[in-house]
């Protein structure tokens, strides 16, 4: 049996506002890491292969907590629900999570000290990037049970994630930039990531954390952490397709923004920071969910928005990484054919989800949402970690020269660190390489994920006719039929 669902079936638009402001945090949070930890650890001086160690093992710890997590926040029953406690005490202690990340160690003599304190950090943050994130996730399908309101709940939070990240990015690749033409030091940086961005990310999530409210069935039976219900969302089809779709995505972007500002110094010789190069992509990428949404609203596949732009975004990196770009004009050029390329692969995954997740509550008579964005980021962080801590050991075997900041005035400057032409065009490759094979990887996956909104509707429809007790009629029971071999 389960319990009654809240009072309060509409969500005011304060409310909607609230929630969908977190995801500032959801979005920009992993942002600024994923942009400037590899580059802030390599100048600290740990060199690339342990900066990319330690970004993997401690990545590899937040996959493994990730369903953990989930389960977790399935079983909690609180006053407050269970989700909105584990918002509220992940949002009070990020700052403190930032601050030990970003410890400016590099005048420690000890490499080895070094690298144990940056990894239990960074374990630290994303222990408390999984409390948050994890919750929120789960959150984002339970604050409405409307399918329409659902998708505009989630474009809203989907607008604040893209600026949030788009600041993030750019913003933390500024800051690289400056660092490494001398004009900032490591404690300027330090203060700045952890009061600026730190305060950024706190506030809405303690708001959300005190002003939203769950709306949703809970099941009585509590969930347990096995083996059966971590490998439960990869037996619904949709979910892998989406899932490879979505790890691929991302894995591309965390490529590119972790060695962004490498590749604006030396392959492109400084025409423009990678910060220039970022927010020209990031502004476009966002420029495309108005009409993203538009189409959506209209009817239109989101999996087949999902795939529409990514042959443009392969095209986009070719020209980025094997033209002998000389000039500002050309380079913006091919930059806003990046950004409107990418733009339904970045911002259309967590808008398909919830469709999902209604697909695997037809089937299994039950909501496991934690459980499904356990996996999703499990696997999108497991393929992160690995694609990083590759980037590192490809650095090295090209014989990448490591700029290290000074350990008297915590300065640096690129040009103090020349690359030979090999390890400019291995920088080169390793994203060439990385965005060709993923986003097909991506294009074909999400081509095979057959959700449409008629058949979201009628997922509904059927849930809902389920938790009332009604029989299904024969259209019913044909509907279902037809949703089992398409979607389960």
């Amino acid at each position: 049996m389960a319990s009654k669902m809240k009072e309060g079936y509409e969500v005011s638009k304060r409310e909607k506002l609230i929630f969908a402001s977190a995801d500032i945090y959801g979005g920009g949070g992993g942002a600024l890491i994923g942009a400037i930890y590899f580059c802030y650890l390599v100048a600290m001086g740990v060199g690339t292969v342990w900066a990319g160690a330690i970004i993997a093992v401690a990545r590899i710890w937040d996959a493994v907590t990730d369903p953990l997590m989930g389960v977790i926040g399935d079983n909690t029953r609180s006053k407050y629900g269970r989700r909105r406690p584990y918002i509220l005490f992940g949002g009070m202690v990020i700052i403190i999570s930032f601050a030990l990340v970003f410890l400016p160690l590099g005048s420690l003599g000890s490499k080895g000290i070094k690298i144990a304190i940056y990894l239990l950090a960074y374990i630290f943050y994303n222990t408390v990037s999984t409390i948050v994130n994890v919750s929120y996730s789960s959150f984002s399908t339970e604050l409405s049970r409307n399918p329409r309101e659902t998708t505009q709940i989630n474009a809203m939070r989907l607008l604040f994630s893209m600026v949030s990240s788009g600041i993030a990015v750019v913003g933390g690749t500024f800051l690289l930039d400056k660092f490494f033409t001398g004009a900032l030091s490591v404690n300027a940086i330090y203060f700045i990531v952890v009061f600026g961005f730190g305060a950024l990310y706190t506030i809405p999530l303690i708001l959300t954390g005190f002003f939203t409210k769950e709306r949703v069935v809970l099941p009585e039976t509590k969930s347990t952490f096995t083996i059966k219900t971590f490998l439960k969302p990869f037996t619904v089809k949709s979910f892998i397709f989406l899932l490879v779709s979505y790890l691929t995505a991302y894995a591309c972007m965390d490529l590119l923004s972790t060695n962004i500002v490498y590749f604006a110094n030396y392959a492109l010789s400084g025409i423009a920071g990678g910060a220039v190069i970022l927010a020209v992509i990031m502004v476009f990428t966002a420029l495309t969910l108005p009409v993203y949404y538009i189409l959506m609203s209209k009817g239109f596949s989101k999996p087949k928005l999902f795939v529409s732009g990514i042959p443009l975004y392969i095209v986009g990196i070719i020209l980025l990484t094997m033209l002998p770009i000389k000039s500002l004009p050309v380079l913006i050029v091919v930059c806003i054919i990046i950004g409107l390329g990418m733009g339904g692969s970045q911002m259309l995954p967590w808008i398909i989800f919830p469709d999902v997740v209604d697909v695997a509550e037809l089937k299994f008579g039950n909501r496991p949402t934690g459980s499904f964005s356990g996996v999703m980021t499990f696997i999108k962080k497991c393929s992160s970690a690995l694609a990083i801590f590759l980037s590192g050991i490809v650095l090295k075997a090209v014989g990448f020269n490591e700029p290290i900041a000074n350990e008297v005035t915590g300065r640096i400057n690129y040009q103090d660190f020349p690359q030979t032409e090999t390890a400019v065009w291995g920088i080169r490759l390793l994203i060439l390489i990385a965005v060709i094979i993923f986003m097909s990887v991506s294009f074909i996956s999400m081509s095979r994920l057959k959700i449409t909104r008629p058949l979201t509707e009628k997922v509904r429809e059927l849930i809902d006719k389920r938790n009332r007790g009604e029989e299904y009629s024969e259209e019913d029971k044909q509907a279902y039929a037809n949703i089992e071999k398409t979607l389960f």
